[in-house]
């Protein structure tokens, strides 16, 4: 976006800087963000880039090679946060509720665009598992009995019978996690961590149901549920399973069993050390 030779050498004229700070127009902002929010879930592919972070690099880089522009570069840089808070917050569903002070405006900005852009998927699918894993009780009483699904590949991985349930059962699971009330604070807190919550909603505030128009959407969409609950599914088991069990190959079916017996006879070591 910058002739970083150029900003090496001096920024000096006003022709100079008016042509560097047109390259952060206000449509080519919105064209960026507005691009990557609709591309933001990506289950197979890498994240994408934190676009607050690379256009402040940028600006900052001006701002330190230019002479008598400060305010100007300054007043854009602020632009252009406050721009990209908005137009996350039009596609999610909040709005900035209050004064965002200078100092606050940088964290903010790259906060919300990492949970709601460019880490989405990631931590969508992490919301989904860690909720499960802490409300499984309450999603188990609504599984009807009569409905349940039992696979002899959970009992070879699971000791714990809940644990068999809830991943045979993840069709079911995702659609009574699909069915929940969610707000903006709780549902920031499962995207990140309680602190980071608080930060941005002492900002930002709901003007949509958050949860439901931008997260349960991928559980009811067609072509989208399957790879969000296989996905759900992998992190379940990430985090719940025994890992012995899925590392032995006396319980995993998957495993090549010919392994080399000094293998064999390291992996028991460790058991007995646990």
């Amino acid at each position: 976006m910058i002739d970083n030779n150029k900003a090496m050498a001096g920024i000096s004229t006003d022709y100079e800087i008016a042509s560097i700070l047109n390259n952060f127009s206000d449509f080519m902002i919105k064209d960026m963000i507005k691009e990557s929010i609709r591309y933001r879930f990506r289950p197979y592919g890498l994240r994408l880039p934190n676009y607050p972070y690379i256009l402040c690099g940028q600006l900052n880089n001006v701002l330190h090679h230019s002479v008598g522009h400060d305010e100007e570069i300054i007043e854009k840089k602020e632009d252009v946060l406050r721009q990209i808070i908005e137009i996350v917050g039009s596609s999610f569903g909040f709005q900035i509720s209050t004064e965002i002070p200078q100092q606050q405006l940088y964290p903010l900005c790259y906060l919300i665009y990492q949970i709601f852009v460019s880490e989405f998927t990631d931590r969508m699918l992490n919301f989904y598992t860690q909720y499960i894993i802490d409300n499984m009780d309450s999603i188990l009483r609504y599984i009807k009995q009569e409905e349940i699904t039992k696979s002899s590949y959970s009992k070879k991985i699971y000791n714990n019978q809940d644990y068999g349930v809830i991943y045979d059962n993840m069709i079911k699971v995702m659609d009574i996690v699909a069915g929940l009330d969610i707000q903006l604070p709780e549902l920031i807190t499962y995207l990140s961590t309680k602190e980071t919550s608080d930060f941005i909603c002492s900002f930002i505030e709901a003007t949509d149901d958050i949860y439901r128009k931008n997260f349960v959407s991928y559980i009811t969409d067609p072509t989208t549920v399957a790879d969000v609950i296989t996905s759900v599914r992998f992190k379940f088991v990430q985090a719940t399973m025994e890992n012995k069990a899925l590392i032995n190959p006396n319980t995993n079916p998957y495993i090549n069993r010919e392994e080399p017996q000094d293998a064999v006879n390291e992996s028991d070591e460790m058991e007995d050390e646990e």
